[in-house]
């Protein structure tokens, strides 16, 4: 069974208490978020022949430099490619899904990110809609336990804070009941990332095949491009 891995590095601004990603974007207060995401596709073939859904596992690493040096950490997320949905316009249209469940530290987040492929014959829209990455976290803790439907790095849930423990958290008097501990952290966090050329570029140089002998990794790569390029090019010109 072969393979693909890759890289894929996004910035962009995220807003604290703001669950709409496009005015947490443009929001004063939005901080500065960088998002390094690994996909790991198990079975190419699958994949690529195997019909919807095309899915694969999403790790993710996300740094909010203003809240700590500690990063929001997700392990067994879910990637996946063309997921037939209502896009921003109203239109019907494809995702691009980015799905996981982050820890950081006592805190768990439920990230739900989304690029959004519009169909139609309008071909400047390839590089943004493929590029831009509409993210939502929402904090999915109840009274210090953890409430989610996924996975969770149970080790990353019991690390020692550390000195760099954000400052929303610091602020945080231990000796408060619950329901106020939680009313004064951070629920959503929401705002826009994008990949740029130069990371693009350093996307495609990651790829990877997994599996597979050394004579055949360049074609594994190149079979994921096209089946990726071949499928933009039936939404944007076939509709």
């Amino acid at each position: 069974m072969t393979g693909l891995r890759f890289g894929e590095t996004m910035s962009g601004r995220l807003a604290p208490q703001e669950p709409s990603p496009i005015a947490g974007y443009d929001a004063p207060g939005a901080l500065a978020a960088t998002l390094r995401a690994r996909i790991d596709i198990p079975d190419l073939t699958l994949f690529v022949d195997g019909g919807l859904p095309h899915r694969g596992r999403l790790d993710v690493e996300l740094d909010i430099p203003v809240l700590g040096t500690r990063r929001f950490v997700a392990h067994e997320g879910e990637f996946e490619l063309f997921r037939a949905g209502e896009v921003p316009s109203g239109r019907r249209g494809y995702w691009m899904v980015y799905d996981a469940f982050l820890t950081d530290g006592d805190r768990v987040y439920q990230m739900t990110g989304r690029k959004y492929l519009q169909p139609g014959w309008r071909l400047y829209r390839v590089w943004p809609d493929t590029t831009v990455l509409f993210v939502v976290l929402r904090d999915v803790t109840h009274g210090g336990r953890v409430d989610v439907g996924g996975p969770v790095d149970q080790t990353l849930l019991t690390a020692d804070p550390g000195p760099a423990t954000p400052a929303w958290l610091a602020a945080i008097d231990v000796e408060e009941p619950a329901a106020l501990r939680d009313y004064r952290r951070p629920k959503y966090l929401a705002g826009k990332i994008r990949i740029t050329p130069a990371g693009f570029g350093a996307q495609l140089l990651s790829m990877r095949a997994i599996g597979a002998p050394w004579y055949r990794r360049p074609f594994t790569v190149a079979r994921f491009l096209c089946f990726f390029a071949g499928s933009l090019v039936r939404i944007y010109v076939g509709g």
